[in-house]
């Protein structure tokens, strides 16, 4: 396939033909580069990529470089974090980034499903959204097993230690879900018991959840109280097992679904993980943004919690 040669600037476009982008010589001055891509043309984030990290890239025609993309963040990044961003955006969009001499050429990744609902006639809150989080008191690294089961099917969660960022691709609505449950997970706390306040659910009814949990599992999940006079839930137990009931506990405390309910099924014989990844494939294109049905898995305990709106 034909590859015709694109220097910046101005910019050239050859129809039907791959597009080169070329490094600037001044890529290596950047310090930090600030997130604020919305609904983008791809070629244009490609080309600050290039400048900002220096590699050189090569848009297959089969991509599209005039495809709408979402890419922001909270902080300015690395150019290698910024760079990690980039290959997350595009696994959302099922393209693949792969190094052939002294270019990376971007092409569609066959192998992956691609989200679906992210068309032209998508609503705002469906568009395919990739968000970068700068977190500050957990371990990035950490948050990826836990915040995996929340991700749609085909969505892409990843972290880069050396900024300790948290890097989500999935659909708007649930991008901005997973957000306000990290942000509640990311707070600082070395007490050895702490104090959620719940907004929206029963904390009475978030610790009975918790509990059915702790059936046949270690003690730890049983260090879970509530205190009615606070709606607040008092977590106790090792640090690393807080982490995870921070997150199911934000997870559970969603605004409510007039009529919906929040179920928890324990499994004997399937793996959650892929149980979760299934059911909620299965769910996908029934209802948008707060109608869906949200499908989690709690590895520990090898148990899927569903939440369903009404005569689901």
């Amino acid at each position: 396939m034909q590859m015709s040669p694109i220097r910046k600037k101005p910019v050239r476009r050859w129809p039907a033909a791959a597009v080169l982008l070329l490094a600037g010589t001044l890529a290596a001055q950047q310090d930090t580069v600030r997130l604020n891509y919305r609904n983008t043309d791809l070629q244009e984030v490609v080309e600050a990529v290039a400048e900002a990290t220096g590699r050189n890239f090569v848009i297959d025609p089969l991509v599209g470089a005039d495809r709408k993309v979402n890419l922001f963040g909270s902080q300015p990044l690395s150019p290698e974090a910024y760079y990690q961003a980039f290959l997350s955006m595009l696994s959302a969009h099922g393209i693949v980034a792969v190094p052939s001499g002294p270019v990376i050429r971007l092409s569609p990744d066959r192998t992956m499903r691609i989200l679906a609902g992210a068309g032209p006639e998508s609503s705002a809150n469906d568009e395919l959204q990739t968000l970068v989080l700068t977190v500050t008191n957990v371990d990035a690294q950490g948050l990826v097993p836990i915040v995996r089961p929340m991700m749609s099917p085909g969505a892409h969660v990843a972290a880069h230690p050396p900024t300790n960022v948290l890097i989500l691709s999935d659909r708007g609505s649930n991008v901005n879900k997973v957000a306000r449950v990290i942000g509640r997970i990311d707070q600082k706390n070395d007490r050895p018991v702490e104090v959620i306040p719940l907004e929206h659910a029963s904390a009475r009814d978030v610790v009975r959840v918790l509990n059915e949990m702790a059936v046949g599992a270690d003690a730890a999940f049983n260090l879970a109280v509530a205190d009615d006079r606070t709606n607040s839930v008092l977590l106790g137990g090792e640090q690393n097992r807080r982490l995870e009931l921070r997150a199911l506990v934000a997870h559970l405390d969603a605004p409510p679904v007039e009529g919906g309910d929040t179920r928890v099924r324990y499994l004997n014989y399937a793996d959650s993980e892929n149980m979760a990844a299934q059911l909620s494939a299965q769910f996908q294109d029934q209802g948008t943004g707060e109608e869906r049905v949200l499908v989690t898995a709690d590895v520990a305990t090898n148990a899927l919690i569903m939440d369903a709106p009404p005569a689901t």
